[in-house]
């Protein structure tokens, strides 16, 4: 088994100002973070914009500028930083190749400033009818086509974290099981993840709290001898029941 990832990640900050910001009583939001072991993330790219000469596709924008951006991301008290690119079923080989390349080129700049880079190449979970095997198929496409990527930017495999998509069928599909769900994500990561990686911290793609649990459980179980360390990185799927319990009103948290 490798080496394990970090204890404990905070979630990846919507926008840098969340770093910078403080609690309701003064103390700053890292100090709250640090105090429970917890390290401070942030996300560093600054969204999609569509590819000329493609149906829609997207490229994930943010390079410009980003050295600076890290360094001072560093000095504020982060420890990592997120760059998510949107990819689908069917992808364009321009796409993946500029998504590729701006990944790679994120994480040698994030870890030339510190930061450990999670790598997030997200094949979208869509519409259609495209069975696990093609998700599988493109997931491993995509990821192969990152991992030379990084190879060619001399990014340090061993510093970084991975933040994939499991592999699930179109939503006009008929849903796959958690065994089946693990049979393919495992062999899609075998097969394009290199073991040199500490971790591989899922998303949740639009799974539920219970599916991406259940999902999860089932991957682990496939594969108990990992060269990586399976683990979650879920966003909605983590905290959507207890943000619709709160939904932002003091008075509720007793229901927390």
């Amino acid at each position: 088994m490798h080496a394990r990832a970090p204890r404990l990640l905070a979630r990846a900050a919507p926008a840098a100002v969340t770093l910078f910001q403080s609690t309701a009583a003064g103390v700053p939001f890292v100090e709250v973070l640090k105090s429970q072991g917890i390290f401070p993330g942030i996300k560093v790219d600054t969204g999609l914009e569509i590819i000329p000469g493609t149906d829609g596709e997207t490229s994930t924008q943010g390079l410009d500028g980003l050295g600076e951006r890290c360094k001072r991301y560093y000095q504020q008290g982060a420890r990592f930083a997120k760059w998510r690119a949107v990819l689908k079923v069917g992808s364009s080989s321009t796409a993946i190749l500029e998504n590729a390349h701006a990944l790679a080129r994120y994480a040698q700049i994030a870890q030339a400033n510190g930061l450990v880079p999670i790598v997030e190449p997200e094949v979208t979970l869509g519409e259609g009818d495209y069975t696990i095997e093609e998700n599988a198929y493109w997931s491993e496409k995509i990821y192969s086509h990152v991992f030379r990527l990084l190879n060619e930017y001399n990014v340090v495999l061993d510093a970084i974290l991975l933040k994939p998509n499991m592999c699930l069928p179109g939503l006009d599909a008929p849903t796959a099981s958690p065994a089946e769900v693990a049979k393919y994500t495992v062999r899609t990561m075998a097969r394009s993840i290199p073991p040199a990686v500490p971790g591989i911290h899922f998303l949740s793609g639009g799974m539920s709290e219970e599916e991406s649990t259940l999902n999860l459980q089932a991957l682990q179980e496939a594969y108990p001898n990992a060269p990586w360390s399976l683990t979650f990185s879920y966003g909605r799927a983590l905290q959507s029941t207890t943000l619709k319990t709160w939904a932002g009103n003091k008075d509720n948290v007793a229901k927390l």
